[in-house]
């Protein structure tokens, strides 16, 4: 059953008001799982330094998400046998992002785009069918009608503002105490060698404060991106599990693609005009937080390794 609307949410951070620290997802190893923990107002940290993994893979086609050509022998998720792996650069490269602060200096705006070879349709039913959203983000609950509320499990809640199907909806997204606000957008755009081709963008707007001083845009950027790759391996390997719950999220590949990206928000940053010098501290404290264990930020803190 095609729900009416549905959050399409990042799992991996959410931007506190007054430096509060994000929500950052469990990180899943192969013999159990990884923890994450808070550390002051700093983003909680990845706790076990993640192993070496051949990575996801990389099917070479593209839309429709239900022919299935990458699936695994077990129809769970993309391979990993590491006879093919993904390329993380182009990946990074498929997406675009922007960042905006309003003229107040009240609130910023992280957007984030990627088209897909895939109908509107389809792209719709991926983002808002409760069935399809637990295949590559999460279980998503709740009454999904405009004014209804939504819980994401494990992570955040919030309401369905506004839903105009198969074009946007609006979602408040709710973690802690702290709000901040969603806009997702499809658009059509024209075929290319036969095949429908539609644009999903995704705008998140939330307040400034400490941790936006701190970490800047890369903090919910980087996590945002986790959650495009996830949408992509669907629509275009009919993945079925969330890369969180497949053992990727601890591989070397995913360590780089984290690092990537957090460097494609250190562009965005500085392309709004940004002071270099903050931007660039902000960037590598968020590759830092998403990426070391924290004994490793602890032994740079103090001058060791």
């Amino acid at each position: 059953m095609v729900v009416p609307c549905a959050p399409s949410a990042c799992r991996a951070t959410l931007y506190g008001e007054g430096g509060r620290a994000p929500r950052y997802p469990r990180v899943p190893r192969e013999n159990g799982s990884a923890t994450v923990r808070g550390d002051g107002d700093r983003p909680r940290r990845f706790a076990a330094r993640p192993e070496p993994h051949p990575g996801a893979l990389e099917s070479g086609t593209a839309g429709g998400g239900r022919g299935d050509p990458g699936r695994n022998d077990a129809g769970r998720g993309p391979d990993t046998t590491g006879e093919r792996t993904m390329d993380v650069q182009r990946r990074i490269d498929d997406t675009r992002r922007t960042v905006a602060v309003d003229g107040e200096g009240d609130a910023a705006t992280v957007t984030i785009a990627h088209d897909y070879a895939t109908g509107v349709g389809d792209l719709w039913d991926a983002c808002t069918d409760a069935g399809r959203l637990s295949r590559w983000f999460a279980p998503v609950s709740g009454d999904l009608r405009p004014g209804g509320a939504y819980r994401v499990e494990g992570n955040a809640s919030g309401r369905v503002l506004a839903c105009d199907p198969p074009k946007s909806f609006h979602v408040s997204w709710e973690f802690e105490g702290a709000r901040s606000d969603v806009h997702v957008t499809l658009t059509p755009l024209p075929a290319e060698d036969g095949r429908e081709r539609t644009r999903f963008e995704l705008a998140h707007t939330s307040p400034l404060g400490a941790f936006w001083d701190e970490y800047g845009p890369g903090a919910g950027g980087v996590g945002w991106d986790l959650s495009v790759l996830g949408l992509t391996l669907h629509l275009e390997t009919g993945s079925d599990v969330p890369l969180e719950l497949t053992g990727w999220g601890t591989s070397a590949e995913a360590l780089a693609f984290m690092e990537r990206s957090g460097r494609a928000w250190e562009a965005a940053h500085l392309a709004a005009g940004a002071d270099p010098e903050a931007v660039r501290a902000c960037a590598e404290r968020t590759i830092a937080a998403y990426t070391r264990a924290p004994d490793e930020a602890s032994g740079e803190a103090s001058g060791q390794g």
